[in-house]
């Protein structure tokens, strides 16, 4: 009994560890990040653009057609401008903001989709669940104040905020060795409520034999 349970503790080792693929991906997000979805009633908004990510993916098959991906993803985007365009009396005017950058870190499970897997460039079709874990920099506003004679400086410090969401996206596939592949894929993840956020890139990858 003892054999025949090693035996089959091998057997599912190989099988497993034949069926593991590693990735290292880079890509960006065109799509800016504000401190508020909506205006916010004061008329004042912050804006972060230019998001570039890099990532670590772990892919296990469970068939020719279907993967189950494990990922980690981090993201940083610069800060763009704060924008004052509320109603204010006059004796407050503003002056300048400045602000930090922000990071996005999301970690997520997803499964792939391989309708045609026989192909050298392989279609396929992404969907899953995960978290985003998102710090959004300190920004801080200038205002002169002329009642009081004096510039006045307002800070909102920074927040470390979770967000359960959903991705779905497209990719094509392409094998370039035995072992080596690279991945061209576009994906969307959102809480469909404040975080809409998206994904270009390219990844490359190692299957374990």
């Amino acid at each position: 009994m003892k054999k025949g349970l090693f035996f089959f503790l091998i057997i599912f080792f190989n099988s497993s560890f034949a069926q593991l693929s590693v990735s290292a991906s880079a890509g960006f997000d065109p799509k800016e990040i504000s401190l508020y979805s909506e205006t916010a009633t004061d008329g004042d908004n912050a804006y972060w653009s230019n998001g570039i990510t890099f990532g670590i993916n772990c892919d296990y098959s469970l068939s020719e057609k279907l993967f189950i991906s494990a990922l980690f993803q981090y993201s940083h985007y610069n800060f763009n401008n704060y924008a004052n365009s509320g109603f204010r009396i006059p004796e407050i005017i503003f002056i300048s903001a400045a602000g930090e950058d922000s990071r996005l870190w999301r970690t997520a499970v997803e499964a792939k989709y391989f309708p045609f897997p026989q192909n050298r460039i392989k279609f396929f079709i992404l969907s899953g669940l995960g978290i985003v874990v998102e710090d959004l920099g300190t920004i801080k506003t200038n205002y002169l104040d002329m009642m009081q004679g004096s510039n006045v400086t307002y800070t909102r410090n920074s927040e470390v905020k979770n967000i359960f969401v959903h991705s779905l996206g497209l990719g094509v596939r392409t094998d370039i060795l035995s072992n080596l592949f690279v991945d061209v894929s576009g994906s969307y993840y959102s809480n469909y409520s404040e975080r809409f956020q998206t994904f270009f890139g390219v990844s490359l990858g190692y299957s374990i034999f």
